[in-house]
């Protein structure tokens, strides 16, 4: 596997960490009313599951835009 995609699957693994320390500090605190909202819809499963996945796409992308962003930049003439 190529360097470049390892570092990618980590980063988006770090991203996607720190997406489920948010989603458990929003159920925790009930913040926003979310668990309250999880809890009484009729698909808590499927309302659970999205906010899970979106949170882990955003957290995911912007950790990998930093890994990428704060690498080291050799200008080549």
């Amino acid at each position: 596997m190529p360097q470049l995609v390892r570092y990618f699957i980590v980063h988006g693994a770090i991203g996607a960490g720190i997406a489920a320390a948010v989603i458990a500090i929003l159920f925790v605190y009930n913040l926003g009313d979310i668990r309250s909202l999880v809890m009484s819809s009729a698909g808590k499963l499927i309302a659970f599951s999205t906010l899970a996945v979106i949170l882990a796409t955003i957290f995911g992308a912007i950790q990998i835009s930093m890994f990428v962003m704060l690498q080291p930049w050799d200008e080549q003439d």
